[in-house]
């Protein structure tokens, strides 16, 4: 029964993040009992680098 369900947890996930991407929205995964700190900062860097490529190219 868990691997059922993990596996039906990681397909949605993967859906979800495939609809996210689709319409150029970012998707992270957060654990809540960790600070958002470190995520936010990671995809403020990132989304950076995406900006920063589209005006040089």
């Amino acid at each position: 029964l868990r691997d059922a369900y993990l596996k039906a947890l990681d397909d949605h996930i993967h859906a979800i993040n495939r609809i996210a991407l689709g319409f150029g929205f970012d998707h992270h995964r957060l654990d809540t009992h960790e600070s958002v700190g470190p995520a936010l900062a990671y995809l403020l860097a990132r989304r950076n680098v995406h900006i920063k490529r589209s005006r040089a190219g």
